[in-house]
């Protein structure tokens, strides 16, 4: 029955992965052992030298600091089971596990990345609010660098496909699609909306099938199936164990039997990242009335040049597996809520940044806004008059950004406050920053309801230090939004980055590690 039906085409057709190779261009080395350890002891002297933490940390210091601290993406002190509380607090602000790399970490990754894939190494940390720990003892994160290829697997093949699927739990409905390069071009993608299924494995299975029925009607026979989903890969593979009992046996025993129409197929798995079309697709045409072709094409333009790009993903190092006990970082069950401890937010409340001119204080003012978001702000600048003129207009050009401004003067102290209607900004506490670190001990600044941002030169670094006052940090955003380390349950959210996206379950993203 299986040669007249889905499975087989009624005329046979021989099944051979012998790859089509010639031995006529072979050359043979000569395996010259001193020749190789020539090459090799010195490239090995050279790292020795690169990588030697006074040396890492100079690096670190001179040009990866500064971009870090504005942007509140650094924390002083090394990551131990005390910081349980600021991970958690991390992990409700962001809605995701924290991700955390060492300086150590990200100084080694700028010594071994090209120029421009530190740009978008960068980008990422930026995008994602990795957390850098000021620690040269300790590796926090692992760093994956993956590299989209068009081309097939294999010399012989003549396509690769890529599929990928989305499952609703509460209505019991996927989003399925998938790509297919011939000859490294793009040549088919295709979306299915609403198609009804049970899980996030039985949705990846039906985007696998979905798929190779497509591959069969362009008659591509040999080649590669790329999927993010192990459960998937391993039963086209033949890994997986198809127990009677099991809810999708049908639907596994179809999808690999669907592998006898092919010459070749070979199953490989990926992770998300190098997905990168299907995953958007999946994530981002909803709608499958309006403009679909249109849409998936448009889709299609702007992610194409990606592709060329690498993609990055950081993963916990065994050290913080360890120390936070869960994967996820923060989520907590209800009965273990009591080993975390809301922390006393009164000394990341105020902070200093270093800016020892002008221009290093418009910088790091404007970085600020941009991390900080306020609705709310204070400004306070000593002597404002004697300020440039670039200065003083891009203050006072502020109130066009927000609802309200009023500026008064006391001595010699300017302050401008801006307030905007935002219904958000009793969610945040006021933003203030003070333009001057002689100004930093001044009664306003200790209010409840203020974060003060002081920008310093460094000659004043002392005195804020002596008085307890330390340089801006990750904590500082969480005491400016007021994050609890208090579980919350938010949304389902997409799957993040490298959590294991296991074969059953419930809804949201299909796919697995």
């Amino acid at each position: 029955a299986l040669h007249h039906g889905v499975f087989r085409d009624p005329g046979e057709r021989g099944f051979s992965t012998r790859p089509n190779l010639s031995l006529e261009q072979l050359s043979v080395g000569p395996g010259d052992t001193a020749d190789l350890l020539r090459k090799v002891l010195p490239g090995i002297r050279d790292a020795s030298k690169t990588f030697a933490i006074p040396a890492l940390k100079q690096v670190f210091e001179d040009s990866i600091r500064p971009l870090l601290v504005s942007k509140c993406l650094l924390i002083h002190q090394p990551l131990d089971k005390s910081m349980k509380t600021f991970n958690q607090r991390t992990n409700n602000l962001l809605k995701k596990s924290p991700r955390y790399l060492s300086a150590l970490d990200v100084t080694t990754e700028k010594e071994i990345l090209l120029e421009d894939e530190w740009t978008l190494f960068l980008e990422h940390i930026f995008k994602h609010r990795v957390i850098v720990v000021d620690d040269w003892t300790k590796c926090y994160g692992t760093v994956q660098t993956f590299l989209h290829s068009s081309d097939a697997e294999s010399c012989s093949d003549s396509f690769k496909g890529e599929c990928d699927a989305s499952f609703c739990e509460q209505t019991g409905k996927a989003k399925l699609a998938f790509v297919i390069f011939k000859e490294g071009k793009l040549v088919w993608a295709e979306v299915f909306h609403e198609v009804p299924c049970k899980s996030v494995v039985e949705a990846e299975a039906l985007a696998v099938i979905a798929l190779l029925f497509k591959l069969i009607d362009l008659n591509l026979l040999r080649g590669t199936v790329w999927t993010d989903n192990k459960v998937c890969y391993n039963v086209l593979n033949g890994e997986y164990e198809i127990k009677v009992d099991d809810p999708n046996r049908s639907l596994f025993l179809f999808l690999r039997s669907l592998r006898g129409r092919f010459e070749s197929l070979t199953p490989v798995w990926k992770p998300r990242e190098l997905l990168l079309i299907p995953d958007r697709l999946v994530s981002m045409v909803d709608d499958p009335l309006i403009s679909r072709n249109r849409l998936v094409l448009s889709i299609l333009e702007k992610t194409v040049p990606i592709l060329s790009q690498p993609q990055f993903r950081i993963s916990w190092s065994s050290y913080l597996r360890t120390i936070f006990d869960k994967r996820d970082g923060g989520k907590q069950i209800s009965n273990t809520t009591n080993e975390i401890k809301e922390s006393d937010e009164s000394e990341d409340s105020i902070c200093w940044v270093k800016a020892d001119d002008e221009e290093a204080e418009i910088a790091s003012f404007l970085e600020i806004m941009k991390t900080f978001s306020a609705h709310r702000l204070l400004i306070v600048v000593d002597n404002f008059e004697d300020k440039s003129p670039h200065y003083q207009k891009l203050i006072k050009d502020l109130s066009q950004k927000f609802y309200t401004c009023w500026m008064s003067k006391e001595g010699s102290v300017t302050i401008v406050e801006y307030d905007s209607p935002n219904t958000e900004e009793k969610e945040t506490k006021r933003l203030v920053v003070m333009f001057g670190g002689t100004m930093a001990l001044d009664e306003y600044i200790h209010q409840k309801n203020l974060c003060t941002v002081v920008l310093v030169k460094t000659s004043e670094i002392k005195l804020l230090r002596d008085a307890g006052i330390e340089e801006i940090s990750a904590k500082t955003l969480l005491s400016f939004r007021n994050i609890k380390a208090k579980p919350v349950v938010p949304k389902k959210p997409r799957e993040d980055e490298d959590l294991e996206k296991g074969g059953g379950g419930g809804g949201g993203r299909a796919g697995g590690e």
